[in-house]
């Protein structure tokens, strides 16, 4: 734990030194999953409610059907302060994908990782006055296998990061255990589960594909109706400003089939 906690400490030192024109500090997390058809989030909080709407709430919080869920893969910049300190602020990009559907993993998180450079929201964080990303990169994990280093597919996609954006330095620094909530990306979460207090998010938009049993009987519907819920959960976080900063969120649509649906 101590090992862990001073690399990342030399490494913040480090990335004060180089300053904001060369260094691109990224702290990612994946958030827990949120569930479809029930409360988002479990936390009360004051709202504005029109008369003329009807409320409709469940009488129960059992599941709707199984892995009817999303997964939020949240990526947190931070800029450096004029101390030259990292800080805990800049844009945060929000891969939301079907738990059912769809896995976090390594690809997803570099696939997230080339969509992200790329948007304006992340152009002073990521990018340098010639429009490239950052020759220095740091990413901050918290140790989980789809993001720790040690892995073999996450090193593979690290040297694939690194060779296709021709970077000097890429630095995968990992949380100790128990240690995951000094990740910075926990600070943006906090602000993000509140934004959920009192949401529910439709399972059957387009109509129901679960039978009376909870097993679904329409795949391609069921499909549908996890991009629609997926899409609304975007909307709600793409409203969303931390610290003056933009969180930008997209529903990722999952690939034409999955191991499962093979199988």
């Amino acid at each position: 734990g101590h090992f862990a906690t001073a690399t990342i400490r030399y490494i913040k030192d480090l990335a004060g030194i180089f300053g904001n024109d060369v260094v691109f500090f990224l702290s990612q997390d994946d958030k827990c999953k949120v569930p479809i058809g029930l409360p988002a989030a479990k936390i009360q909080a004051p709202m504005l409610m029109h008369l003329d709407y009807r409320v409709r709430l469940p009488d129960h919080d059992w599941t709707v059907a199984p892995r009817h869920q999303l997964t939020p893969s949240v990526y947190a910049a931070c800029m450096m302060n004029e101390n030259s300190d990292v800080g805990y602020s800049g844009p945060t990009y929000i891969a939301v994908r079907s738990a059912k559907h769809d896995r976090s993993d390594a690809t997803s998180h570099a696939c997230d990782f080339d969509r992200l450079v790329g948007l304006k929201e992340f152009e002073k964080s990521a990018r340098d006055y010639t429009g490239h990303v950052k020759p220095v990169v740091i990413i901050t994990v918290d140790g989980g296998p789809d993001e720790n280093p040690r892995f073999p597919k996450t090193l593979v996609a690290s040297i694939r990061k690194f060779r296709k954006y021709n970077l000097d330095a890429l630095f995968v620094l990992t949380h100790a255990p128990g240690q995951s909530a000094y990740n910075v990306v926990e600070r943006r979460m906090a602000p993000l589960s509140h934004d959920l207090a009192g949401l529910i998010l439709p399972h059957d938009h387009f109509g129901t594909h679960l039978n009376d049993s909870g097993v679904t009987v329409n795949s391609e519907l069921e499909r549908i109706n996890f991009k629609k819920a997926g899409e609304v959960l975007a909307e709600v976080w793409c409203g969303s400003v931390i610290d003056e900063y933009p969180v930008v969120a997209e529903y990722i649509d999952p690939p034409a089939s999955t191991q499962d649906e093979i199988r």
